[in-house]
This record gives structure tokens, sequence and C-alpha cells, in this order.
């Protein structure tokens, strides 16, 4: 049973639900579920008692009413969405408009900034895939965004289905099955495009960045990057505990 005091940190992404509880001294990740929309089963959460639930979302308003509503008849509590601020924690937004700046990949920046006080590049390999750069004063210069490599291959299999693919295994380039050829081809498209994408962000950042990478996909990808990469799965929760911790 949860202590009565800690939050409940919310990621709702596209395509799986990441979560944390936290409180002044300790930290718990949960184990990340499948988000099914709004028929996503939140009973993993029914003994928690969190004092505040706090979430990023990705995952469109739809689903985020469904969390509402499961949290407001379990514990009579309402979920805070965070949004992208003009500036936080040490990040500058680079947005005409900072709200439009996703939160997932605004929360991901703020926690990297406490990890490197230099210039980075986070990458989140989700069900898309984003690029985002900032500069050694915080200020975030802009990124890209793209399909993930399971969206590709959904993507893929939409228009033919006859077609399959297995576990996201990378097996080279030179496949003699459908299946592997499917899934090596997805994976290494997206880490050629990712690191492209770096290779152009070097006239902005100098060469020797840090590469922070998170999302479902990154162990994958990881290794089909030329170069080092910091993979830290809980980017984005950690996001949401550096603005609880710093203020709104």
């Amino acid at each position: 049973m949860s202590d009565a005091t800690e939050n409940l940190l919310v990621d709702l992404g596209n395509s799986r639900v990441k979560w944390a509880t936290s409180s002044i001294d300790d930290w718990s990740e949960g184990q990340p579920f499948e988000n099914n929309g709004t028929q996503t089963d939140f009973t993993v959460w029914r003994d928690l008692k969190p004092a505040n639930i706090y979430v990023s979302n990705s995952a469109g308003d739809s689903c985020y009413q469904h969390l509402c509503d499961w949290c407001s008849g379990i514990w009579n509590l309402f979920p805070q969405t965070l949004e992208a601020q003009i500036e936080q924690a040490g990040i500058k937004n680079g947005y005409r408009d900072p709200n439009q700046l996703g939160v997932d990949r605004w929360l991901a920046m703020v926690a990297a900034r406490q990890i490197y006080p230099s210039a980075f590049v986070v990458v989140d390999c989700g069900t898309a895939i984003t690029v985002d750069s900032v500069s050694e004063n915080g200020q975030f210069l802009g990124g890209v965004i793209s399909v993930g490599s399971q969206t590709m291959i959904s993507a893929l299999k939409a228009k033919a289905p006859h077609l399959s693919s297995g576990t996201m295994n990378y097996s080279g380039v030179l496949n003699l099955d459908t299946q592997n050829a499917i899934d090596s081809g997805a994976l290494i498209f997206v880490a050629g495009g990712i690191e492209r994408v770096l290779k152009e962000v070097e006239s902005s950042l100098d060469s020797g960045f840090p590469v922070v990478m998170t999302g479902g996909s990154a162990p994958a990808i990881a290794p089909l990057i030329d170069g080092p990469v910091d993979i830290r799965p809980d980017l984005v929760l950690r996001g949401i505990q550096v603005v609880i911790e710093t203020g709104f």
C-alpha cells in the first residue's frame, strides 16, 4: 500500500501509459501498460493512494477524459495536466505559441537539462520520432517529428495486410525472410533519419553534444546510431518530477 502523501506521475502516450509514484524521499517507477484509448484499464493503480496526479498527455482529449473519470471514481481526484511553458527549469521555449509544443517533448528537455548543463539533443522513439535540440544556454532551437518504427510497420501492413512482422529485432540489411526484412528495414530507416538530423544539428551545436534517447523503441534503435547514446526510459516522468519540485 502506498503512502498517502505521494504523487502519481503519468506519461499518457499514444501507445503506452508510463507511470511512477514519487514523494519527498522516494521514487518508484511502475510497469508501463497498453493505452487502449477510452478502453484503457487503469486498475493496476487501484491500491495506490495518491495525494496528487500529474499528467503529460499526448494521447488526446478522449483518453485523458477516460483517465479523469477513472481517477475521480476511485479517489475523487482530478488529474492535473502539464503544458509547455515560455521558460521553465532551465529551458527556454522557441515556439511562437509555447503551448503548441508537445508537453512530452517539453518535459523530456526539462529532464535532460538537469542531467546535461551543456547543449544536447533529445530523441524520443515512440509512436512518433521526435528529435529536439537545446543550446548551451538552454534555448530550445527546434526539432523534427516523424513516424516511429512500429508506426511505419503498422502503416505498411494496413496497405499490405498479408505481410507480417515480428519482435522488432534488427538482423542487418541482408535478410532472406520478409518478417526480418520489414522489422530491420523500419529500424534502420528510422536510425538513418535520426543520424541525418544529428549531422545537420552539428552546425548549430557543434560536434560532441550528448544525445539523450527515450521512448519504447529506444533500446532497439540506439545501437544503430553512430556514436554514444544515453538511454533514459523515464525521461518524461522525470521531467514531471522536476516541474513539481521547481514549481509551475
